[in-house]
């Protein structure tokens, strides 16, 4: 099937780790859904059509959300509209084959309670760290508490994406006396940003790198091995902000959610969210104006006659 020539395409695009290995993993299925039905090895010229239709039929006996089926006939449809570019095929066989309806929903987003939470999950983490450090000397534990308030920080008030902040170098960053910034060169699909970074966020980067390990390792961001700290690192440096703040269900994506929602409730124009999330088709962003049942209920509450209970 070219599998292998079309994931050396995909790296030539530069596209995300993440994105190619999703569309390896979701050709593999249709591969081996192929060899099932068919006893053949799925070629480019000689899948159908009906093959397709049938595979999206089996995908939706699975129960299978409809995001989750599109995103595979979207693996697909990469695939053929790439093979049939470099002659593997002259016809493809996704022209025709229609996405599974979805209705439209509102990302998940933190509340107000819930951001004020974690950032005093944060700052509590601080101060009982520092609290039982010797004098003078900062251990480990209090260094990694100001290290994971920064980085909730720049989720919560700049919005990278997680692979964006664990790209981050020290020299990516620019302080000046009223406004800082941060220089984004591994955004999605390779793209070039720069973001505007508050006065909240330029606070907690300062603690951080003022007893960041003066170390042979650029990357913003390090463990206690002084490595980058990675995406499962970030991810249970949120986590653990989360349980101490007894919030359940946050990941770096729902603070990135979060910060594009504050963005949009505060009045800001939908490119102007959209360049601050790198995000390059207004139609990703306009997400964040769909209403959540938070939303909705409060708006429902507005034309109450009665008194409160």
């Amino acid at each position: 099937m070219q599998y292998n020539q079309f994931l050396k395409f995909l790296r030539e695009q530069e596209r995300s780790k993440l994105t190619i290995q999703t569309y390896a993993r979701d050709l593999e299925i249709f591969i081996e859904w192929f060899k099932q039905e068919t006893g053949r090895i799925p070629e480019p010229d000689t899948v159908t059509p009906l093959d397709i239709r049938d595979f999206k039929g089996q995908l939706e006996t699975m129960e299978l959300k409809p995001a989750t089926i599109n995103r595979k006939l979207s693996a697909l449809r990469s695939y053929f509209k790439w093979a049939q570019q470099v002659k593997f095929t002259a016809i493809n066989p996704m022209i025709g084959i229609r996405d599974k309806p979805q209705s439209q929903q509102a990302p998940r987003w933190l509340e107000r309670k819930g951001c004020h939470a974690l950032i005093r999950a944060a700052e509590e983490r601080v101060q009982l760290a520092d609290s039982k450090r010797i004098p003078v000397k900062m251990t480990a534990t209090a260094r990694e508490a100001r290290r994971d308030a920064a980085i909730l920080a720049l989720f919560l008030h700049a919005g990278l994406r997680l692979a964006e902040l664990c790209n981050l170098y020290q020299d990516d960053l620019s302080f000046g006396e009223r406004k800082g910034s941060a220089t984004i060169r591994s955004g999605k699909g390779g793209k070039w940003r720069q973001v505007p970074l508050n006065r909240d966020v330029r606070r907690e980067l300062k603690r951080w790198l003022n007893v960041r390990p003066d170390i042979d390792q650029s990357h913003l961001f390090i463990g206690r091995r002084s490595r980058p700290l990675g995406p499962r690192g970030v991810r249970h440096v949120i986590e653990r902000l989360a349980k101490h703040a007894d919030i359940s269900e946050v990941s770096p994506h729902v603070l990135r959610h979060t910060f594009a929602k504050n963005l949009i409730d505060a009045g800001t124009s939908l490119d102007r969210v959209a360049t601050l999330l790198g995000h390059s088709n207004l139609n990703i962003t306009r997400r964040y104006t769909t209403p959540s049942q938070t939303d909705l209920a409060s708006e429902v509450e507005r034309i109450a006659w009665s008194e409160e209970e």
